[in-house]
């Protein structure tokens, strides 16, 4: 079979998102798939990166989602007290639920004396 032919039949018995689907498919594998521009663990580091520096700019939003990744150890090492600085930070700026995740930590003594 020729790919002009399975590329016909392909098109003409699937639905059209199914057929775009298929389309870029057999573009990927007839150019050859690009390599990946970094590494899964370089993709991390970077987004870390990336979000600390939203955070530390002062974005309220930001600093309660890196808050909670320290809490919970997502993408980066789990650690209360890093966690409990963010959450500080982002409960000074009025940020309700960051104020109740700052109560809970003190609550339990989870980050602070």
């Amino acid at each position: 079979m020729t790919r002009t032919y399975l590329k016909r039949r392909l098109t003409e018995m699937a639905p059209v998102s199914l057929r775009l689907f298929l389309l870029a498919g057999m573009v990927v594998l007839l150019v050859g798939g690009a390599p990946l521009a970094q590494t899964p663990e370089a993709a991390q580091d970077d987004f870390v990166t990336r979000t600390r520096a939203r955070a530390e700019a002062g974005d309220v939003e930001t600093q309660y989602n890196l808050g909670v990744m320290y809490d919970f150890g997502e993408g980066v090492p789990q650690d209360d007290v890093e966690a409990v600085a963010w959450y500080r930070q982002a409960a000074e700026e009025g940020h309700a639920t960051v104020q109740y995740n700052l109560g809970f930590a003190y609550a339990n003594g989870e980050g602070v004396p």
